[in-house]
């Protein structure tokens, strides 16, 4: 199974402020060190980890770097670095969502799933291309 993870699955697990969200999200990479499934994310998600790391749960500079630190050293992980801004925008001045949002949903490639705890983003990509954690972790 291949899933691009939103920034909610990561700061749930490095916050801990949900224990059920935090254990759906570590079975999730327990899953991937078992090599049941590839994950993708972006350069744009991990901005917004970085951003709410630091101005929402007042995280050291030092725990930040050691969070990315753990992100990227994820086996079979890709980092998705290019954006296309216009597709991101024509679906932002459609459904009034966060342009990062819009420009997260245009990055994610075709044959692979937007798993996110924000059921709302569904709207944004499709039924078929979201998943919830908890259907990805039974």
């Amino acid at each position: 199974m291949n899933l691009f993870l939103d920034t909610n699955i990561f700061l749930r697990y490095f916050s801990k402020d949900n224990e059920e969200m935090y254990r759906q999200s570590e079975m999730l990479f327990l899953r991937v060190g078992e090599s049941k499934l590839q994950l993708a994310t972006s350069t744009i998600v991990l901005t917004e980890i970085i951003f709410t790391l630091k101005s929402f749960y007042k995280r050291t500079h030092e725990e930040i770097v050691r969070h990315l630190n753990g992100i990227l050293d994820i086996r079979n992980f890709i980092l998705i670095e290019k954006t296309n801004f216009l597709p991101a925008y024509q679906l932002y001045k459609k459904s009034n969502k966060k342009i990062s949002d819009c420009l997260i949903v245009t990055q994610i490639p075709e044959h692979y799933s937007l798993c996110s705890f924000d059921t709302r983003l569904e709207k944004l990509i499709g039924k078929r291309r979201f998943i919830h954690p908890a259907s990805v972790v039974v």
